[in-house]
């Protein structure tokens, strides 16, 4: 299996990385690549702020997304 690398373990020393790919819902948890040990905490925790305006997002058969107003709506059904 194909790991993209991360870091290095502070147990043994080994690569630590998570699979390229993956099949779930929930992300796969950093692991050494040689002792097996897994992050007891994985990854730095990067301070965010929220866009300066609204990203694209996609309008489907349950609505749409947040952010969309009642005109944008109105101006999206007149495409389809």
């Amino acid at each position: 299996m194909s790991h993209r690398i991360i870091g290095s373990c502070s147990l043994c020393g080994g690569q630590v990385g998570v699979p390229t790919i993956w099949h779930g819902v929930h992300p796969p948890e950093p692991q050494c690549l040689k002792c097996h040990a897994i992050a007891k905490q994985p990854g730095p925790v990067i301070e965010m702020q929220p866009p300066k305006r609204q990203v694209g997002s996609v309008v489907g058969r349950m609505g749409p997304s947040p952010g969309h107003t009642a005109q944008d709506l109105d101006d999206l059904s007149r495409l389809f």
